[in-house]
């Protein structure tokens, strides 16, 4: 594991001996390893040096604000996990973030305003700038976990469910349930399957950025079993749920 108070930034710029194993496919991209962002705030950006499939192996966000500084593929877990008193949260931006495990946002419940969440994911859409998060495992938001769309704009970002593959979802967070955010299952093309273990909601909201949406693609499945979705009634608010 690499504890980084700062940014991460493109390797082309290391000239520092001590981040060289970074190189040749090592390091940060390789199985089994960690970067996690700890304090403080900054841009976590793709290390161009990296073949695909992944610039990082696996993130975790413990707090701090971090913002995407690029299209990043992350090839294990991406994790927020901030506490009350030092809350974790993601910027995506206009950006896509890439997942080829799971995404898992948890954290304290009690957090203070304004975005009263430990572990938050912004897509911060702007102008209806476009804000994507492509998920190929699962979905786990628990405890003072919230993903919305905070910052005012015209737009929502969006989980996509790929891969071909059978994902899960749960959200068992204490506070609230979902906020701003658009799902979609599959890309038209791949066989995907998007099970529920918890309820889903969804916001209905007349004013930007306007009503959550729920989209299963050509070949794609919805596994509601004995769940239910939810659409709000009256859920008119400004920038969070």
């Amino acid at each position: 594991t690499i504890y980084v108070q700062r940014d991460v930034i493109d390797s082309s710029v290391f000239v520092n001996p001590r981040v060289t194993a970074f190189s040749g496919g090592k390091g940060i991209a390789t199985a089994g390893s960690t970067v996690t962002f700890i304090e403080s705030s900054g841009g976590i950006s793709p290390i161009t040096s990296f073949a695909p499939p992944a610039h990082f192996n696996n993130i975790v966000i413990e707090s701090g604000t971090r913002l995407l500084n690029g299209n990043v593929t992350v090839g294990g877990d991406f994790i927020v996990k901030g506490k009350a008193a030092t809350s974790a949260q993601l910027t995506v931006g206009a950006r896509t973030l890439t997942v080829l495990k799971d995404l898992i946002v948890n954290g304290e419940a009690g957090a203070t305003p304004p975005n009263l969440s430990a572990s938050l994911i912004d897509f911060n859409t702007g102008n209806a700038s476009t804000s994507l998060i492509k998920l190929a495992g699962n979905l786990n938001i628990s405890d003072g976990g919230l993903i919305s769309t905070i910052v005012d704009g015209t737009g929502k970002g969006t989980i996509q469910f790929i891969g071909s593959k059978n994902h899960q979802y749960s959200n068992t967070s204490s506070s609230r349930k979902n906020g701003f955010v658009n799902f979609t299952v599959g890309d038209n093309i791949s066989t995907d399957t998007l099970t529920l273990n918890t309820n889903l909601d969804l916001i209905r909201s007349n004013v930007a950025p306007y009503s959550d949406s729920l989209n299963v693609l050509n070949n794609s499945v919805l596994n509601v079993k004995d769940k239910s979705i939810t659409i709000g009634t009256d859920d008119n608010l400004a920038n969070s749920p």
